[in-house]
């Protein structure tokens, strides 16, 4: 992650900030880093205008709310977003 923050390659950022987000999510990690990691890949991902990652961004804060305990609505949410990304 310092890499890629060092380098300030947005896609390089993006991509580390995704996967960081996905690995504390896979760890059972939603109350420390996942979200906040979520929430820096969305704001990145919208300053570049890159939509495609906006939406994988929105995605995993919807899964980080699931994990949290807010189930229904980060179910919807998922849903909302892949519902989406489909269309």
């Amino acid at each position: 992650m310092a890499l890629a923050c060092e380098i300030g390659h947005f896609g390089t950022l993006a991509i580390a900030l995704m996967y960081g987000s996905a690995q504390h999510l896979g760890r059972g990690e939603a109350e420390t880093a996942a979200g906040e990691l979520a929430d820096a890949f969305v704001k990145v991902s919208e300053e570049h205008g890159h939509e495609g990652f906006i939406v994988a961004g929105r995605f995993l804060h919807s899964w980080v709310r699931v994990e949290q305990s807010h189930s229904e609505d980060g179910i919807a949410g998922c849903a909302m977003r892949l519902t989406r990304s489909c269309a």
